[in-house]
This record gives C-alpha cells, structure tokens and sequence, in this order.
C-alpha cells in the first residue's frame, strides 16, 4: 500500500507558530521519553510560569525544575541549546545539531512542527516506526532502513515524505 493512500485520512501536526527556540526547547522535553509524559512535564511549566511557551524555561530554579519533573540531563541540554541561541544568528538549522544533546530528530521534528517538511521522513521515531510497522501488517516497528526503501520505492518527493511523516507523527500523539 502506499504511504500517501494510507494516510490521506490523517491530518498532519498542526503547525506550531511558537518559534524555533520553542520547538527545541519542547522537543528536548520529549527525548526519549513517552509523549504523554513529555506533555505533562510542559503543562506543569506553562502552568508554574503562567504561559503558553517555553520561552522563559531556563528561568526555572533548581527546585522548580524537580517540581515539574524535569530531569538534570534534560535541563543540561536545554542549557547547551540556550547558550548557542544566545550566541548565534539562529539562521542555520544544520548548525543546531554540534549543540550536545541535539541531533536531527531534534532539529528534523522542530521542521515538521513549523510546517516544513523538507527534511523528509525522519525514521528515528520510535512511535512512527512502531505505527507504520503495524498499519503494514509487520509484527514490530519498521526498521528505518526499510522506510527509506519504501519512500524510494514509491518515488516520493522529500516534501511528501515529511508530509507523510508529519500526518503519522500528528496520529501517533492522539
């Protein structure tokens, strides 16, 4: 089946106006860690700092951070990524990944998140891996080599397979 046909009835992850910074931020939270689990640990922010952004994050103190379940390795990184930020003109996403603790998950899903899908089908998600592989009729998650095969095998443009990702992400969160 085709990747397009199989998920022209999801809609894709919402595109997120909050900004680059945010998106690393948010996305940092979510490394290796459950989605549900990262969604609380950003609501209990939002909620301790009274907004809907992360822009404020490295304003948490130490007791804050324990307070939200926001783990030092976590917050050692979102410190690596602030530093760069504070130091860099933000134009080139490349450059994002020489922050420790960031790497093209990080930088490929804060794409998606702002609507661009030129960075193709990002394979290291393990919940889109592990949907895909089911929806088709795999008993484990697709091997990321198997999906760059599929979308060479099905002549999709980057910009449709990160659409592609986008919807099954999108899904895999609901």
């Amino acid at each position: 089946m085709s990747l397009i046909a199989l998920t022209q009835d999801l809609e894709p992850f919402p595109v997120d106006n909050r900004g680059l910074y945010h998106h690393i931020m948010s996305l940092i939270i979510s490394q290796r860690i459950r989605f549900r689990v990262a969604q609380a640990i950003r609501r209990r922010i939002y909620e301790l700092q009274a907004r809907g952004d992360l822009v404020q994050v490295m304003d948490l103190t130490a007791e804050q951070r324990v307070k939200v379940k926001l783990g030092e390795d976590k917050w050692q990184i979102m410190t690596n990524f602030h530093n760069y930020w504070s130091t860099t003109d933000k134009s080139p996403k490349e450059s994002l990944a020489s922050v420790s603790g960031i790497g093209p998950w990080t930088v490929q899903c804060a794409q998606i998140m702002s609507g661009d899908y030129s960075c193709g089908f990002i394979t290291g998600d393990l919940a889109v891996r592990k949907w895909l592989g089911q929806a088709l009729g795999l008993k484990q998650a697709i091997r990321p080599k198997q999906i760059e095969q599929l979308v060479q095998d099905q002549g999709l443009t980057t910009e449709q397979a990160g659409l592609v990702f986008s919807k099954i992400w999108n899904h895999t969160r609901h």
